[in-house]
């Protein structure tokens, strides 16, 4: 077969965008692709039915029951995640046990059994001894990783820390089932040499650099475009300013943003109100600022001044050189 001729080969699977992991844990613990999606779902609504069956012992009207019924299924979620039991049902079914560790006994040492598997967060992940080298299985990861039974107790020890719950996976005879040549149902089902592997993590790598790099570049553009358009901003103001000598007692208001200023246009006071750029109107928001140019109209009205509102933005850039230079 072309799988032995590529030499010794691990069993695993990929997540996608899903909640499958439950799905990929317990065909990687088994080392083949034994059981399906719809599998699990049938194996699911079994032990459903089973639950409400012991639930109605009690009366289909008590309040427990229909508490019950109105939780749904504690077994199978419609996003594809399923719950220990399915677990505990498929490995049963294949005469393997799966036991929380903590009923196992503290005695007994990391590496002796055949497999484990762990749940945190909703997330199922494998651990399994293949060809006498124990791996990490995690569906979520870019390939299994190698695992020394050195550090496996550590690793244990690490994720229980975490919060990870993990079970042993026990054959009632024999061995857990070598890794075969089934055939894959999807692209997401891999026999893996250790060199293929090696070559999996190699090129995460290597990915994960170039997306830093790209990151960094992205920032690094945002924050170039973000000084030129300060810089922008500050170069229309000093060309519109500048064309207004006869600008006489104005008043610099939020750094340059806008003007205040009374003078006389057409026989009527003209009050520019906030004359700036456009581009600029978010500086017209400021507190401060509006408080200012209030102020200073209540004194211009109370000299007898006709309150006009103009601002440039509303003007082309022809219109509004023309009214500073009358100005």
């Amino acid at each position: 077969m072309a799988g032995r001729q590529r030499g010794q080969l691990v069993y695993w699977e990929k997540q996608g965008a899903d909640r499958m992991c439950a799905l990929h844990c317990l065909n990687s613990v088994l080392q083949g692709p034994y059981f399906t999606e719809s599998e699990l779902s049938a194996i699911g609504l079994e032990l459903d039915k089973k639950e409400r069956q012991l639930m109605a012992e009690g009366g289909v009207q008590s309040e427990d029951y229909q508490a019950f019924l109105a939780e749904g299924s504690g077994n199978v979620a419609a996003d594809g995640y399923f719950n220990v039991s399915v677990l505990i049902e498929c490995l049963r079914r294949k005469r393997i046990h799966c036991i929380c560790q903590k009923d196992v006994g503290e005695h007994e040492e990391p590496g002796i059994d055949f497999g484990y598997i762990l749940n945190h967060a909703d997330h199922w992940l494998a651990l399994r001894r293949v060809h006498g080298m124990w791996y990490n299985l995690d569906s979520m990861k870019p390939a299994p990783t190698v695992i020394s039974t050195f550090h496996l107790a550590a690793f244990l020890s690490s994720l229980t820390g975490q919060g990870y719950t993990v079970f042993v996976v026990r054959p009632e005879v024999g061995d857990l089932p070598a890794p075969g040549v089934m055939q894959t149902r999807s692209n997401n089902q891999f026999y893996l040499t250790q060199k293929e592997i090696d070559e999996r993590h190699k090129q995460a790598a290597e990915q994960a650099v170039k997306d830093a790099e790209d990151a960094q570049r992205v920032a690094s553009g945002l924050n170039n475009v973000s000084a030129q358009s300060v810089s922008s901003n500050n170069d229309v103001r000093k060309h519109l300013f500048s064309q207004s000598p006869a600008w006489e007692g104005a008043s610099r208001l939020a750094g340059g943003a806008g003007l205040v200023s009374k003078h006389r246009f057409q026989n009527h006071t003209l009050i520019p109100l906030a004359v700036a750029p456009t581009g600029t109107e978010d500086t017209l928001e400021d507190p401060e600022l509006q408080e200012a140019i209030r102020l200073s109209m209540e004194c211009y009205r109370k000299e007898g001044a006709v309150v006009t509102e103009l601002s440039l933005g509303s003007l082309d850039f022809q219109a509004q050189e023309q009214l500073m230079l009358q100005l």
